[in-house]
Parts: structure tokens; sequence; C-alpha cells
């Protein structure tokens, strides 16, 4: 059953290890680098992950982490939570490889697959594949005075971080402005409506609980975009596209005026 995913922030006052050589045997941890930089060894590889890269490891998947520098912050979310962990010790050898060439790895501004539309566009950064067939992970990169809203009819929460510019969050009758100065993190609880305004030029927002299957509905737009257009303007074959991808939050993006 799908639970709520666990955020933990790991730091240390000096560079060290943070993880020793390990796995989990179900669901998945998914890290995010949010300063400093960190040397990652799994499945006899190491590479070093810089700021805004995210590192997924699924179940059964050995890694470990060291902090290259003192400043280091690294963000983890868990997809069921804290499980047990099994330590092996350290591997015997390891080929050093640069991180563009790890499929764990979703590097600075990359992604997957990449899809845009006016006002935002869509990186996938963790597929449905790595994360249990449960959920995927996407960052947004929405234009200044565009507005992504979502209904209530949904039991799952919602998980946002803010990777640059402002954002006006609307979560019921509750309103306020997030920003990554602070790194900030937004939960939204499970059967609310919420809304994302961007209100700067630079906005960019990671999305760590897509339960729907937004890389397939992307898939399909851009197939029909590319071969019967016309298509596109229907309502029912839209209607058709969300339901068959279980596109049930959605309400409206556009520009505010």
């Amino acid at each position: 059953m799908y639970r709520s995913d666990k955020v933990k922030d790991y730091t240390v006052s000096e560079s060290g290890r943070m993880a020793r050589y390990h796995y989990v045997e179900r669901g998945a941890r998914t890290f995010a680098v949010m300063k400093g930089s960190v040397q990652v060894i799994s499945n006899g590889r190491k590479f070093v992950l810089t700021e805004d890269d995210i590192f997924n490891a699924e179940a059964w998947c050995p890694y470990s982490m060291t902090f290259l520098s003192d400043d280091t912050v690294v963000r983890g979310i868990s997809l069921f939570g804290p499980e047990p962990q099994k330590d092996l010790p350290d591997p015997a050898a390891w080929a050093y490889v640069d991180k563009s060439s790890v499929l764990e790895v979703s590097a600075k501004g990359q992604g997957i697959y990449e899809f845009s539309v006016a006002g935002i566009e869509f990186l996938l950064k963790v597929g449905r594949w790595q994360l249990d067939g449960l959920k995927e992970i996407w960052e947004f990169r929405i234009e200044k005075g565009y507005r992504l809203a979502f209904n209530d009819r949904t039991d799952k929460e919602g998980l946002f971080m803010v990777k640059t510019g402002r954002f006006r969050v609307e979560i019921g009758d509750d309103e306020f402005v997030a920003d990554e100065g602070e790194g900030d993190l937004i939960r939204i609880p499970a059967n609310t409506a919420y809304s994302l305004t961007a209100l700067s030029d630079d906005c960019v927002i990671h999305d760590f609980n897509v339960t729907c299957h937004l890389f397939r509905l992307l898939e399909m737009i851009e197939a029909a975009r590319d071969y019967f257009p016309e298509k596109l303007s229907d309502e029912e074959y839209i209607d058709y596209l969300l339901e068959a991808n279980k596109v049930h939050m959605f309400e409206s993006f556009g520009k505010v005026e």
C-alpha cells in the first residue's frame, strides 16, 4: 500500500561519510543535492554529484555516500519511509565514471524525457519504473504569471520543492509565498485543492509525488501533436487522455490576468 513519503535533510559539520555501503529491500530512496558535493559508490561505479543533481536508489541497489565539503546538504525522500537496511562490506574495486553515464542519476537541468507547451516545461527526473510503479518525479519550469491548479479528487499527499524563483501557493483557504531562499518544501494534504502561481522569471519546482501517468499522457499528446493535431482541440479526446492516464487532480493551467 502506498504511504506518505518521508523526507530528511542530511548535514554534517565536516566532510565525511553520510551512508556506508548498503541497500534496502523495498521501496526507493531519492536524494537531491541541495548544496555542496557528494561522492557516490554504486554497483561498482564511483561518481560525484553536485548541487541540483538527483540520485535514485531502488530496492536492492547498493550505494554509499560521502560528503566532499563541509557545507553539503542532501535531501532524502523515502518512498515507503525509513526501512531496515542491509549493510555491506565496501566493494573491493570500482570504476570512476561520469555521472552522465549513470542511469540512476538525473543531473541539473536534464530530464529523462522533456516536453513543453506555452507557459511550462516538463522534465521527467525519476521514472515510474524506478519507483515501484507507484509514482514519478518531475521538474516543472513555469513562466511568470502562469497558474497551475489542482482539484481535491485525490487521496494522496502532494510534495513539492521550490528550486528557483517565487511561487504563490494556495492550499484550501490558506495562501503564502514559497521561494528557494529557504529550500521550501510544500506538503499538500490529501483531498485538498491547491494551486501554484509563478511570481518571478525563474520559477522551477520539483514535484516528488506525481501519481498519475504524466509521462504517458505527455507522450500521447506529443504523438497527437505530430500526427493528428486536430484531435487536441476535441474536448472529448482530451477527456479520454486524462481519464486513460488517471489525471484526476488536474484542474487548469493558464496565464493569470
